[in-house]
């Protein structure tokens, strides 16, 4: 098994259009753009990494941002949503405000591009300039991922989380077998494996992490799949930070 539209990016957003409003929004949340703008911030005078943040998201965060604190910023670039400043890495960032189209307008040529998807504004704009400069350009696995989750762009280098992931998310595309794979593993659960935990208390009920959030996978199978698990096991249901819009505030009620 692996995703519903291996290699058509014009087919899943049609599938996806085709979903109820309120999973359209849900899928399409990192998409909305509120501001037709985008803002680069330049680390130095002659970077050498262009990094595209895609929303300012918890999961788009580890999986593009953390990792710079092992590099040299002056060498590094990162574009953005415009207002997304303060969820940067400190910085003295050289910022400038634009327009998908005139990336190319500040570099001549990258070492890599980074992002976590290309059907994003900011991940398309990226992948875009990566293929006018004849770069690597490399994505990095944020989230989970279900058969709806959006394909690769053409000739990416996938950072996946496991072999598993990458061989659900790379079957039945073109670069199926031609394509470069690394296994990186997850940004978000290393950082949380960090933090020492107190022995769990055995008596305390089991604890589930809601999901309904995440559109891809299907609220109403989602919020099927939480009940019957938290009815069988006397489990508690957590949402998750993200469950704010109206269906699901319904859903936990």
């Amino acid at each position: 098994m692996g995703l519903l539209h291996p290699d058509d990016l014009t087919a899943w957003r049609r599938a996806r259009a085709a979903r109820p409003a309120l999973g359209r929004l849900g899928i399409g949340l990192r998409e909305l753009t509120h501001d037709p703008r985008f803002e680069l911030f330049i680390g130095g005078s002659a970077p050498r990494l262009l990094v595209a943040l895609e929303s300012t998201t918890a999961a788009d965060r580890n999986a593009v941002l953390a990792p710079l604190a092992h590099l040299d910023m002056t060498k590094v670039a990162i574009l953005a949503p415009f207002g997304a400043g303060p969820m940067l890495p400190q910085h003295p960032w050289d910022t400038r405000i634009l327009f998908p189209e005139e990336l190319p307008r500040y570099f001549e040529r990258m070492n890599a591009v980074l992002a976590t998807s290309h059907h994003t504004d900011v991940g398309a704009s990226a992948y875009d300039f990566a293929i006018l400069v004849g770069c690597p350009f490399y994505v990095v696995q944020s989230t989970v991922l279900s058969p709806y989750s959006a394909p690769l762009p053409p000739g990416a280098h996938l950072l996946g989380w496991s072999d598993t992931d990458v061989a659900f998310w790379r079957a039945g595309s073109a670069d199926e077998r031609k394509a470069a794979n690394t296994v990186v593993g997850s940004q978000i659960l290393w950082a949380a494996a960090q933090d020492a935990l107190d022995e769990p208390d055995k008596a305390a009920a089991l604890t589930y992490l809601g999901q309904l959030h995440e559109a891809a996978l299907g609220t109403k199978q989602m919020a099927t799949a939480a009940e019957e698990f938290c009815l069988a096991h006397d489990a508690v249901f957590r949402p998750h930070p993200a469950e704010t819009d109206r269906r699901t505030r319904g859903i936990h009620e």
